[in-house]
């Protein structure tokens, strides 16, 4: 059994026995092959995801990632179908914060690196990859564009469900009892919605019908190339930025 983090010390653990067994109590468990936490976070949840990727990535390693005989289109195709889904498994339900982004995207980097048959002591960057890959017509998306997309995916699918049903309801739900801490709020999964809209230039749909709103949405693998390129842009120009002031600071 699991239950939020007790805010008195001194309270005792709730004891609760079915059929003469005693259900303990844990902080997280695993359920459907997802971490479930009581804290409402995703650290745990991340970090089994790259743990459990990292893992079917180092048994290919031998057959295939250092293989010569096969093509990068191969190993990249191969990588697509048995590593990435394992990394991103069930993110339509992620509420992902810039951190986890940073490590989802670093774990990609890791695995395309080994793949392209470069070391770290090479420091070639997460962007010089993905133009290596382009300059042999090889696509490949970055991890946050892609859970966004699938996120977005989701939305459109609970759109289209009747109002009846559970999962609707609780994805547009509002909380009317309870206190939580004080400080920042944690992202909840509406308010990445929100962002993923943002990001794939949908705000129009807020103005229309529900039945327009699932005809855009179903649309939205159309914009994962330019939601890719932009996030590809927008990287660019920060590590522009970033020398730029490293510089005025040797100067």
């Amino acid at each position: 059994m699991i239950q939020r983090p007790l805010s008195d010390p001194t309270l005792q653990d709730p004891d609760i026995t079915i059929n003469g067994e005693q259900l303990s109590v844990c902080s997280s468990f695993k359920y459907l092959g997802n971490m479930i936490t009581n804290d409402a976070l995703l650290n745990v949840e991340i970090k089994t995801r790259i743990g459990q990727a990292t893992a079917a990535f180092s048994k290919l390693f031998q057959r295939v990632w250092s293989n010569k005989s096969l093509s990068l289109k191969t190993k990249i195709s191969t990588y697509k179908t048995s590593v990435l889904p394992i990394l991103i498994q069930d993110c339509e339900t992620w509420h992902c914060k810039r951190t986890h982004f940073k490590k989802l995207e670093g774990c990609q980097y890791r695995f395309l690196r080994t793949i392209i048959g470069k070391k770290w002591e090479d420091f070639i960057s997460y962007l010089s990859i993905f133009e290596i890959l382009e300059t042999k017509k090889i696509s490949i998306t970055a991890i946050e564009p892609l859970v966004r997309m699938k996120r977005l995916q989701c939305l459109c699918k609970i759109l289209k469900m009747d109002n009846s049903r559970l999962l609707r309801k609780v994805a547009f739900s509002e909380t009317i009892e309870g206190k939580r801490k004080k400080g920042r709020p944690l992202l909840s999964w509406r308010q990445a919605i929100s962002q993923d809209i943002k990001a794939f230039h949908l705000e129009h749909i807020y103005t229309l019908s529900e039945c327009d709103q699932i005809k855009q949405l179903s649309q939205t693998p159309l914009h994962l190339e330019i939601a890719d390129m932009e996030w590809k842009q927008t990287v660019k120009q920060k590590k522009l930025t970033k020398n730029t002031k490293s510089k005025l600071i040797l100067i």
